[in-house]
């Protein structure tokens, strides 16, 4: 099961800087090119996408944690 060039693209972004919160707004800047008003929904289905394919468990994720409120940042 392989990462589409999106779900890579966010898992290199979050993993390179282990610890630091992304806003959903950044995550999303850096991953698309085109302007969005639905950020929220699109930045939230691509973490889901992610964690079902990186995570033992994606109901109780390891690596990828959600800030509540902010964002989410990579838990190595």
């Amino acid at each position: 099961m392989g990462l589409t060039r999106h779900e890579y693209d966010l898992l290199l972004y979050l993993a390179l800087s282990p610890n630091r919160v992304f806003t959903k707004e950044q995550i999303y800047q850096h991953i698309y090119e085109e302007a969005e008003s639905e950020v929220n929904n699109r930045i939230y289905g691509l973490i889901k996408n992610l964690r079902k394919k990186i995570e033992e468990n994606p109901e109780t994720p390891h690596y990828i944690e959600t800030i509540r409120g902010v964002g989410y940042r990579f838990r190595a």
